[in-house]
């Protein structure tokens, strides 16, 4: 019997990945689709009331956030009495119907079993849910859920297994199987990303070919993207986008009183002003994404600055990769004996030959323990509790400008731990870089000295015997490198 491509329902709350679904199903299974909202505006709002008020339908669409109600009961009487005559009419020419929100359709299209598949796209666990004044529909709606809340990497392995499955029950998905190579096959070794660049070689194993015997493109998380800067030994560091400039920060500023002093000479007495006062408001209107691999020790200290959006390579969805953090010789140091939470001065060689030793082979071993238990059924989520804190781990993180310096001030500085000082040195550049007033103030703040009355008083008499260990330390390092 000839294979027909499937009828498929795409439903879930917005931003939380239905588009990017569709788009990856479309291009892997050769699937069609359009968005719902340009269907039903090219087929009921814009003939019946868009027309006569724009001179093109891409001036509706883009305004149809100020039409909301208009839309909703244009798409209502287009669906009366038939409410489930959007989908049939846009499945005619498409496989897909993406965002579907209203419970009475989807109840008639259940009825009439339009779909053969209803999917739900899921990033609950980093995103908030629609109200369900806007979104009528559950998870419980759906056959089948497509998982959002890992790396993207996981939605291309959830889509994978639905072609495969839908293959397998009889429908047009353009499903090749694939023969997986072996360590002995000579195409084993093969190029990342484009086939065509044979610029870098990797040997990656349980890989696969096609039919003809081509090796596939493969990448693997621990690449490192493109311009990343390389920080410890298999970490780095690379920014993906910003918001907003300092000029950005200034005018949010001047929205406090009107916009009578709007001189670009006073954009650095503005900042200037903001960062020495304490004033956050404006440095949060701008922000700057990036994506950085740190070993897990060092992400759990990173995680204490709360007021950020983040997103962590999940070792519950995805197989924790064996990359694990061992520090060169003179970062293996003793105990500070003051200090209970730093380090003091580096091991000598021979003791530090020994911890490296340690580190490598019981984090060799704990890997080993990890793929042996994967091996025998156990589940990512448990297997991975035996896995040590220098294994690397992968986020993407964004900050406000605000939040960045709050970062700085304790990341970049010579009381935090040496690991991520490294990478604090790289968010310090970064904002430098794309927000140089809002660093220049930053630095000059950090270069004054704010001292208690007893701090003064025990800097004028030399006796510091009342304070206590760290302020007298202050009083001591500010008076060596001020007054001699």
């Amino acid at each position: 019997m000839e294979r027909r491509k499937p009828k498929l329902l795409v439903i879930g709350h917005a931003r939380h990945g239905k588009d990017t679904a569709a788009d990856m199903m479309k291009n892997l299974m050769d699937l069609d689709f359009t968005s719902s909202s340009v269907f039903v505006g090219q087929e009921a709002i814009w003939p019946q009331w868009g027309q006569e008020r724009y001179s093109t339908f891409k001036d509706m669409f883009e305004d149809r956030v100020n039409y909301r109600s208009t839309w909703a009961n244009l798409i209502l009487a287009y669906n009366t009495p038939d409410l489930s005559r959007t989908a049939t009419e846009m499945l005619k020419d498409n496989d897909m119907y993406v965002g579907m929100r209203n419970k009475a359709e989807l109840l008639v299209c259940k009825e009439n079993q339009v779909f053969d598949y209803i999917i739900w796209v899921d990033a609950s666990q980093r995103l908030p849910a629609e109200p369900k004044t806007s979104n009528q529909l559950v998870v419980e709606d759906a056959d089948l859920l497509i998982d959002n809340n890992g790396p993207e990497v996981n939605m291309h392995i959830a889509i994978g297994n639905l072609q495969k499955r839908l293959h397998e029950e009889g429908f047009d998905v353009s499903y090749e199987p694939l023969e997986e190579l072996t360590e002995d096959d000579p195409s084993f070794r093969i190029y990342r990303d484009d086939p065509g660049d044979m610029a870098e070689e990797v040997t990656v194993e349980g890989t696969y070919r096609d039919k003809a015997g081509n090796p596939l493109p493969y990448r693997d998380w621990t690449d490192a993207p493109e311009d990343a800067t390389k920080v410890l030994d298999h970490g780095f560091f690379k920014v993906l986008e910003v918001m907003g400039s300092d000029q950005t920060i200034c005018n949010s500023a001047r929205m406090s009183y009107g916009r009578g002093t709007k001189k670009i000479s006073n954009d650095a007495g503005l900042i200037n002003y903001l960062v020495d006062h304490h004033h956050t408001s404006p440095l949060e209107m701008a922000e700057i994404r990036m994506h950085i691999r740190m070993p897990i020790f060092v992400m759990r200290q990173w995680v204490r600055h709360r007021t950020a959006n983040l997103n962590e390579y999940s070792g519950r969805y995805s197989e924790m990769v064996p990359l694990f953090y061992v520090p060169k010789h003179d970062q293996i140091c003793v105990q500070d004996k003051v200090n209970k939470q730093g380090s003091a001065e580096p091991m000598n060689a021979e003791a530090a030959n020994i911890v490296e030793a340690t580190i490598r082979v019981a984090s060799e071993e704990a890997f080993q323990n990890y793929q042996y238990l994967l091996d025998i059924g156990v589940s990512r989520e448990t297997a991975r509790i035996i896995l040590p804190l220098n294994t690397y781990t992968e986020v993407v993180w964004k900050l406000d400008v605000s939040n960045l310096l709050k970062f700085l001030w304790l990341r970049d500085d010579d009381h935090a731990q040496w690991e991520i000082r490294q990478y604090a040195k790289l968010v310090s550049q970064a904002v430098m870089e794309y927000f140089p007033l809002v660093f220049a103030a930053y630095a000059n703040a950090r270069e004054t000295t704010n001292l208690s009355n007893e701090e003064i008083y025990a800097l004028i008499t030399g006796d510091t015997s009342n304070l206590s260990k760290s302020k007298a330390k202050r009083v001591i390092d500010f008076r060596q490198d001020n007054l001699g």
